[in-house]
């Protein structure tokens, strides 16, 4: 083999290589830069919701925002920030959001799920936002959220079985309501997932 070109070939590879080492350090560092800022912003707006600034806390979280979109606790604070504007169509946007990409929740996140679950059926502003189906089928999802967490939630359970009567998907209910006469400690609960359950049984003779 050539020398010169074995010379060559050892120089290229080096300069390739620092080049790629370069750039994706380059890329790391912005990234990095984004979510620093991201969190800074998120920071200044937690203090500002705590003191009830809530005008102040919206313009830092849109900045956040911007920066991560996608960000579960950034959304999170904005829905709170929302609803504390009374605007809570904004509230189950940011809020429904933050859950989008997540598969596994935290514990922590489940008085939130809950909320937005039900403002999803109950909130009148909110029901003007989507159709019927859209509403439940989103619900649903929320509520299968926390039953990941907590499996015997009896609210998620009773949210589930419900959701899935109104979209017309009985059997799937079924055991949903089940699970709720079995486990519950609270009689009008367990009463009313009973009565649910008969309504199935005497739809389907």
């Amino acid at each position: 083999m050539n020398k010169g070109f074995f010379v060559f070939g050892i120089i290229l590879f080096v300069f390739v290589a620092y080049f790629i080492g370069t750039n994706i350090y380059s890329n790391f560092k912005i990234l990095s830069s984004s979510h620093d800022k991201a969190m800074n912003y998120y920071n200044m707006a937690l203090k500002s919701f705590e003191k009830k600034e809530y005008k102040k806390c919206e313009i830092d979280l849109e900045q956040a925002i911007e920066l991560e979109p996608e960000n579960k606790y950034i959304n999170i604070l904005m829905g709170k920030v929302k609803l504390a504007m009374d605007l809570p169509a904004e509230a189950e946007f940011f809020l429904e959001k933050a859950f989008n990409n997540v598969t596994e929740p935290e514990k922590s996140d489940i008085p939130i799920l809950y909320d937005t679950a039900k403002m999803l059926i109950t909130n009148k502003v909110v029901q003007k936002n989507f159709d019927f189906k859209t509403r439940y089928n989103k619900a649903l999802r929320l509520y299968e959220l926390v039953l990941k967490i907590k499996p015997d939630s009896e609210k998620a359970l009773l949210g589930s079985g419900l959701s899935l009567l109104k979209l017309g998907r009985k059997q799937e209910a079924k055991p949903y309501l089940q699970k709720l006469v079995e486990k519950s400690t609270d009689e009008r609960m367990k009463k009313h997932a009973s009565e649910l359950l008969k309504q199935i049984k005497n739809g389907d003779e």
